[in-house]
């Protein structure tokens, strides 16, 4: 049985997951992608395809395991000088090197492992493990290994005209970082293969002394048991010593978790609100908190389509560039709500046509109110880069924001049905259950991501491009009579 890189760093997250993917896969719960991961994965097939126009000259491999390896042999036995997903197998390893190049000055070969993210300082820890990993396969193989490099989005890249991808890309020599982690590498390798020789099914993991966001694939399998609301939900609960304490003294059950603890204080009032049956409601300090709001009250929401490789003059790889805007506006306690919307219909860059609409609907006075204010903070930053002229309103909206996930930040309202979330889709159906995104086509902004996307670039039915266009229309817009709708609850508590 061979162990290919995902298997190896699955082995390096769980070793007794690793042995439950390779023996037992079928009694794993499989977990569905979501649009946000499936984009994720989409997006780093995108930049793997242009990191090969660096290589204008490379053959790609079409086959995969035994067959793969020896086309990548027939292939350099050719002397073909670049190869695309190049195939190794060697000591019960397997592995596909997104770009292999011969190097005609050394006769060595130099490998390329493309990452859809953008470049920083000091990449990854995992990009690393994983260039490891496969060059030490290859060497396996007895191919004589070169440079080893890493190709990433250039953060510093802004699109201006046709793309040059050269500019597009960073590639990275990390070829003495790989050399640092060699002699781990290859003890890791060793133990991952005697953890495959084992016989006997593992019946647990350590990953039950891990947050949620850090447990493998096979810990439901593991703990069954675990409740469906359980310690592992306690906000900002990470992989640390206080978990680790909890889970030590048998405690899995929210209501297990005595009054004695030494949670901080959100943790302490989840807990609490949970095991009492009872609300955490500071009057005073909610009253204190909307008196910063100013009329006119704008209550606004932006959808958004992030490119890896940036689609519009002006973006960079991943920018958030919005498409579509909701606007709830009310003038005066007095008065009735007015409603105000855009979304872009057209292949082109929105953020000339959406900012302006921002600036014809939004006065100079009167509070902003957003959910999660960093987000619509960095949007309008970016388009006042775009658009100078209106630079001056669109980060003046800024200093004008109010964000509504304050109160529950703060823990000025409590709710044990809140489970310790403060995101607008768990605030939502507990203070306004009529309020719901169950019933709408797209129920959350990866959705409304892709729909937009399919809208604009891959459909050519005008009634299905129409029918997306009112589910993206009927999705924001409820975004915002949300925020209307929890501020009034607010106001009357």
């Amino acid at each position: 049985m061979l162990i290919s890189k995902s298997d190896f760093q699955t082995f390096r997250k769980c070793p007794d997951a690793f042995w439950m993917m390779k023996y037992a896969k079928d009694q794993l719960k499989e977990k569905k992608l979501s649009d946000f991961q499936k984009q994720i994965i989409e997006q780093g097939h995108v930049v793997e395809s242009w990191a090969r126009k660096l290589f204008p000259t490379g053959v790609l491999v079409q086959w995969y395991n035994q067959t793969a390896a020896q086309q990548t042999q027939q292939l350099i036995r050719d002397c073909q000088q670049v190869i695309f997903q190049a195939t190794f197998i060697a000591d019960g390893l397997l592995t596909m090197c997104d770009i292999l190049e011969y190097d005609n000055q050394f006769g060595t070969w130099n490998m390329y492992e493309v990452k859809g993210t953008t470049s920083r300082e000091r990449p990854k820890a995992d990009h690393y493990w994983d260039i490891a990993f496969q060059s030490e396969v290859l060497r396996r193989a007895g191919i004589d290994v070169g440079t080893l490099y890493l190709v990433e989005l250039n953060k510093e890249f802004t699109k201006n005209g046709n793309i040059d991808v050269s500019d597009l890309l960073k590639v990275t020599d990390i070829t003495s970082e790989i050399n640092d982690i060699q002699i781990d590498l290859m003890s890791t390798i060793d133990i991952a293969k005697s953890k495959l020789k084992q016989k006997n099914q593992p019946s647990a993991c350590d990953c039950r002394y891990k947050s949620r966001a850090k447990q493998c694939e096979a810990f439901d399998f593991f703990y069954p048991n675990t409740p469906e609301y359980s310690v592992y939900d306690l906000r900002g609960i990470r992989t640390s010593k206080k978990l680790t304490t909890i889970i030590d003294a048998g405690i899995l059950a929210i209501e297990d978790i005595p009054d004695e603890n030494s949670l901080n204080t959100p943790q302490s009032n989840q807990v609490y609100v949970h095991n009492y049956d009872t609300v955490i409601c500071q009057k005073k300090k909610i009253k204190e908190e909307l008196s910063q709001l100013e009329y006119p009250i704008y209550f606004l929401d932006y959808e958004t389509y992030p490119s890896a490789i940036p689609v519009f003059d002006g973006c960079r790889p991943f920018q958030q560039v919005p498409f579509q805007f909701s606007l709830h506006v009310q003038e005066s306690s007095e008065t009735e709500l007015k409603h105000y919307e855009f979304l872009h219909q057209q292949g082109t860059n929105p953020i000339p046509q959406l900012s302006q609409k921002l600036r014809e609907y939004i006065g100079d006075t009167g509070s902003v109110i957003v959910w999660n204010k960093s987000f619509e903070a960095m949007c309008n930053k970016d388009m006042a880069h775009q658009m100078p002229e209106l630079a001056d309103f669109l980060l003046g909206i800024n200093k004008r924001f109010y964000d509504l996930e304050d109160p529950f930040q703060k823990q000025l309202y409590v709710r044990k049905e809140f489970r310790g979330k403060t995101s607008i889709k768990y605030i939502l159906p507990v203070l306004a259950p009529e309020f719901s995104y169950k019933d709408l086509n797209i129920q959350d902004g990866g959705s409304a991501c892709n729909a937009w996307k399919k809208m604009i670039f891959e459909l050519d039915d005008p009634n299905e491009k129409e029918s997306i266009y009112h589910d993206l229309l009927a999705y924001c817009y409820l975004v915002t009579l949300a925020m209307v709708r929890i501020l009034d609850i607010l106001k009357k508590v």
